[in-house]
This record gives structure tokens, sequence and C-alpha cells, in this order.
């Protein structure tokens, strides 16, 4: 463990070989701004812990619960932006799988658009049927099936299962009121 600022954050170098493998095919601009986000936070930190500011609720795989909240925060405006830059597409994909506008060709796709749209909605049915069965409430089931898909494909390969949205939400709410 390398201190920084006199022990008020770590750097803790080790050898990941999934990462190493992630990053062999990563371009040296992303990989070195991924390294320099990661150094960023643990300046954060190293200054949240100089200033005096709690740490807050304790989590599972994170380490600093306020940079686990950024971190999910992040997600979801970038999230926002995707689904912004795509609106155009996305109300074209509706008014072919709604509406059947002939305006809209999707001869060229895999699949129809109205078959991939309602396999989608069948799909988080059954899940949130699921998810409410194993005894989470109708919202909290919603709000895991609304944060799955961001948040895991927005994930390195090497994160943990529970290093984001699942512990933020239980420091957010507390626990008798995700089920």
């Amino acid at each position: 463990r390398l201190p920084l600022f006199d022990g008020a954050a770590y750097l803790t170098p080790s050898i990941s070989f999934a990462a190493i493998g992630f990053t062999y095919f990563l371009s040296q601009d992303i990989a070195l701004g991924i390294w320099l986000f990661n150094l960023l936070a643990k300046l954060q930190e190293a200054g949240m812990n100089i200033v005096g500011i709690p740490r807050g609720a304790t989590m599972d795989w994170v380490t600093v619960p306020i940079l686990a909240h950024q971190n999910i925060g992040a997600m979801i405006v970038f999230v926002l932006f995707g689904l912004w830059m795509g609106r155009a597409h996305l109300r074209s994909v509706c008014r072919k799988a709604l509406l059947d506008d002939a305006a809209v060709d999707d001869a060229g796709e895999i699949m129809s658009y109205r078959t991939a749209v309602l396999v989608v909605l069948g799909g988080v049915g059954v899940m949130w049927v699921w998810l409410c069965q194993s005894g989470l409430s109708i919202w909290a089931a919603g709000v895991a099936l609304a944060s799955t898909p961001w948040a895991e494909q927005a994930s390195p390969p090497w994160a943990t299962a529970s290093s984001g949205r699942e512990s933020c939400a239980c420091s957010s709410w507390r626990r008798r009121q995700m089920a």
C-alpha cells in the first residue's frame, strides 16, 4: 500500500490478469483516461478524509460509499444522455412496433421491431414477476430492472457483482423498505 497525503488514502498496486487482458484491447488514450480517473478518485478520497467528511454507510466491496453514489449518478447521466442521443431511432422503433408505420423500414434487421419490443417486454415482465416472488416489493423490483442493463454493461469485466447499484440502493433506503 502506498500512502497518499500522510495516509489519508492509499494506492494499492496489484496484478489483475482480467484487467491486463481488458486493457490490452484498449487504445492508450482510453487506458490512460481510466487510470487517471481512478487516480482522481483516490485524490478525492484523500481530500475528503483530510477535510473530515465522514465515509457514511458501509457497503460490501465498496471502499468509499460517497464515490459509489457519485459513480451511480454518473451512470444515470450517461444512460439518460445515450437515450437522448438515440431518441430519433427509438421513436422510429416504437412507431414501427406499435403503429406499424410504413415509413420505417426494418426489413434489414435480424428481427422485426415489433418482435424485438415484444420479446423485451415479455422478458422484463418475467423478470419483474420473478423478483416480486423472490421477496422484493413491486417498486424495488422496478428499480432493479431499470438499473440492471446500464449497470452491468457499463461495468468493467473485473468489477465484482455487488460493486454498485445494490449497495447504493441499500444505503440510500433502509433495507426494510426494500422488501
